[in-house]
């Protein structure tokens, strides 16, 4: 099977759940989900707890792992029901107890797929927006909450 196919295969099989969850996984070794090898799930960010109002988190997706100082950040889309996704961020010395930092990146359209990058020294987060119809470079003023739209990358996508 080919990456390609291996994708859509996944994709097609993700549109069909209704929720999704992060788990982080501590391997010595190549990554392998088995059965064997779940007993390596250090923690897990997932919506499952009784809820008490109509509004509330329903999927955790998209993670991006950076490292900062001896700390872990994890950055990942959270999306509630009926709203659309943005970035929130929790902070982690040992990958099992993480502190929710807080929202990153909301806006009246989806976001997800944060991705990281450092470039001269400087730390950018460039996320998924085509709801927005445009793909635009964010700019960490202050890491890892305050972020300034730097420029906009592509618009009309």
């Amino acid at each position: 099977m080919t990456i390609v196919n291996l994708f859509k295969s996944i994709k097609s099989k993700l549109s069909e759940a209704n929720v999704l969850s992060i788990g982080i996984f501590a391997e010595h070794s190549e990554f392998d989900v088995t059965k064997e090898n779940l007993n390596n799930l250090k923690s897990t960010f997932n919506s499952r707890k009784v809820r008490f109002k109509k509004t509330h988190i329903h999927s955790y997706a998209d993670p991006f792992l950076y490292v900062e100082k001896d700390e872990l950040y994890l950055f990942a889309e959270v999306q509630e029901i009926g709203g659309k996704g943005y970035i929130n961020c929790w902070k982690s010395s040992d990958a099992v107890k993480w502190d929710n930092l807080g929202i990153v990146l909301k806006k009246d359209f989806h976001i997800s797929y944060p991705f990281l990058l450092e470039l001269n020294s400087e730390l950018y987060l460039l996320p998924e927006t085509s709801e927005a119809n445009e793909i635009a470079l964010y700019k960490f003023n202050k890491f890892p909450l305050e972020l300034k739209k730097e420029k906009i990358l592509l618009k009309g996508i």
